[in-house]
């Protein structure tokens, strides 16, 4: 379980190793607790669409048909504060977990 209690969907970046595809939403609460949010996966730029954007027609067949998507922010790796936004989002398609990524964002 998350050692931030009082943020709910706030997690160590180490936390998410333990997190693999094939899990049940109540085994990812387990390990993390809450998600900071739960998003329907239209809300949400996949892999794919960051691709296409690039002009690719490669698809992850991980991020079809997904049914629902959640964040979890990062503030520190280990004990370590980190410096940028670090986002991961874990898409779940009926029930279980199918795709994981991290988005990174600079912070001035």
């Amino acid at each position: 379980m998350s050692d931030s209690p009082e943020q709910s969907g706030v997690v160590s970046l180490d936390e998410m190793r333990r997190i693999t595809n094939g899990m049940s939403p109540v085994e990812v609460v387990a390990l993390l607790g809450e998600p900071f949010q739960k998003l329907p996966p239209e809300d949400v730029k996949t892999p794919s669409e960051v691709f296409a954007e690039l002009g690719s027609s490669f698809r992850f067949a991980s991020d079809q048909g997904l049914t629902e998507v959640w964040s979890y922010m990062h503030d520190r790796r280990g004990k370590y504060k980190l410096k940028d936004r670090v986002t991961s989002f874990l898409a779940f398609k009926d029930g279980v977990l199918r795709s994981q990524w991290r988005a990174y964002q600079k912070v001035a």
